[in-house]
């Protein structure tokens, strides 16, 4: 699992901080499984859950 924020995301007009995803990764064969946004201030830890039905876990 990693969470990052998507590079050139940020809305300055609106003063939004930018698009937040967490991945989870199959690093021995290196492709993402899935992706799901997460909230600018919200803690990852509470996504992961969310994600894992689209692994198939």
């Amino acid at each position: 699992m990693d969470g990052k924020q998507m590079r050139g995301a940020k809305d300055i007009p609106t003063g939004k901080e930018g698009l937040y995803m967490i991945s989870a990764w199959a690093v021995e064969h290196d492709i993402a499984l899935g992706q799901h946004t997460v909230g600018e201030k919200s803690n990852q830890m509470t996504a992961i859950p969310e994600l894992l039905p689209a692994t198939g876990h």
